[in-house]
């Protein structure tokens, strides 16, 4: 009787790992892929080591870095959580036995994180929102097409970059973004 073993992929590197995990993010949806890959690659340069060589202080250190930006509760737990996920895929992957776990992390929040109003009011004035715009459009049309998209459509910075031709309906005077 024989049994057959399932021969193990080859040790691969981080830079394939993330290739590998964009992949497969790419394909349930391509602009959670971006983001996620975003988030991977933030956290290497933030730990700088390799993956196999990871400890939970280094998990520590990177949320301790994601507390350190100007960010919502809810952002940083994304970004807890797409890192969790990657982790994962890459303990998987390169066959790591007895992976860190993820710790928990309390967040600190400051008040304009927190979406609380720094000035009361608008945001900005109409003519400072004019002097931005023409800035933009002296810059770039790609830039000058975000400002508007913000301004008129309320749509964030990460649904823009990430709307395709096909997400946009000019009878209907829409777009979806899935994000």
């Amino acid at each position: 009787m024989s049994t057959k073993i399932k021969a193990r992929s080859p040790v691969k590197t981080t830079d394939e790992v993330v290739a590998a995990f964009f992949e497969v993010q790419e394909k349930k949806s391509h602009r959670q892929a971006s983001c996620m890959k975003n988030v991977a690659h933030m956290f290497l340069r933030i730990a700088g080591k390799r993956i196999e060589d990871l400890d939970r202080f280094d998990l520590k250190d990177f949320l301790k870095a994601v507390d350190n930006m100007n960010l919502r509760r809810a952002s940083k737990e994304t970004y807890r959580n797409q890192t969790s996920m990657f982790l994962e895929f890459a303990y998987d992957e390169l066959h790591v036995s007895n992976p860190p776990a993820m710790p928990h992390y309390s967040w600190t929040v400051s008040p304009e994180a927190a979406g609380k109003k720094v000035r009361s009011g608008k945001l900005f004035t109409d003519e400072e929102m004019r002097e931005i715009l023409e800035k933009a459009r002296r810059l770039s049309m790609k830039d000058h097409c975000i400002f508007l998209l913000e301004k008129h459509c309320g749509a964030r910075l990460m649904e823009i970059l990430t709307i395709k031709v096909s997400d946009v309906d000019l009878e209907n005077r829409r777009f979806s973004t899935g994000v």
